[in-house]
């Protein structure tokens, strides 16, 4: 029905949408939670990793109007994941001319296998962008309007369908590729100080990323058990490969 499967964050997480194409690459874009149902990012990024975790490939999320003014603000308030529309986004941009900046509301339609924005739209600057319904092809937002925030203004976007190989995935196990691979079980999780580690298959190597994809720490341990301690609280990618080479990415949670 074009209801994304999405593990959704604690409010005060930073986190990170995953989604992973045909071919293994992985798509992300960062961002951090204000209140429920708003995310606002600033100068978002899509990122695309490969099954090594290793970045290959930045694209900059914009409005039309980076195309038309040599100064454009942008900002991203909030985005949400479709299986038919791709990454749809809204949030306010504007451009600066002799009278001034001119602000506008921008409503865009991202292609989460190259980054590029296919369908965009402007209107008068107003709403917060705030996503309160969404339904098959039809994309709901309100927000508050006026110089007092006293009045309420509703858009109804309908939106075209693009075609796309990138599947969004809840969990880690899910991921293409990842069938017949020996189980690998994680415990506690959420923790707030040890994860115990138990595969069917001794593991190689374990590696831990941040959301933003940067190494945390990486062990070697030639064993079917271990533990891992993490300092900081967070939200993480567990990466865990056995000797055979078999690759198992698990999200874990530090209190």
């Amino acid at each position: 029905d074009g209801t994304p499967d999405i593990t959704e964050l604690p409010y005060d997480s930073v986190g990170s949408l995953i989604g992973v194409t045909n071919q293994g690459y992985i798509t992300g874009f960062d961002y951090y939670t204000l209140f429920p149902n708003l995310t606002s990012i600033w100068n978002c990024d899509l990122k695309f990793y490969d099954k090594n975790w290793s970045l290959q490939n930045v694209v900059e999320v914009k409005s039309k109007l980076h195309d038309s003014h040599d100064t454009v603000d942008m900002s991203v308030n909030a985005l949400k994941a479709s299986n038919d529309f791709g990454i749809f986004g809204v949030g306010n941009t504007g451009y600066k001319a002799s009278n001034g900046w001119n602000y506008y509301v921008w409503y865009g339609q991202i292609n989460p296998d190259d980054g590029i924005t296919v369908w965009d739209t402007l209107l008068p600057y107003g709403p917060s962008g705030q996503f309160v319904a969404s339904k098959k092809n039809t994309i709901i937002t309100v927000g508050s309007i006026g110089a007092s925030n006293t009045g309420m203004l509703i858009r109804k976007i309908n939106l075209p369908s693009i075609p796309f190989q990138t599947e969004f995935v809840s969990d880690e196990q899910d991921i293409p590729g990842k069938v017949n691979q020996p189980q690998v079980t994680v415990y506690p999780n959420p923790s707030n100080n040890y994860y115990n580690l138990e595969s069917g298959k001794r593991i190689k190597q374990v590696s831990v990323y941040d959301l933003r994809g940067s190494l945390i720490m990486q062990k070697r341990i030639e064993s079917k058990r271990s533990r891992v301690q993490l300092e900081s609280a967070g939200v993480y990618l567990m990466r865990i490969e056995d000797v055979d080479g078999n690759i198992t990415t698990k999200k874990v949670v530090k209190w």
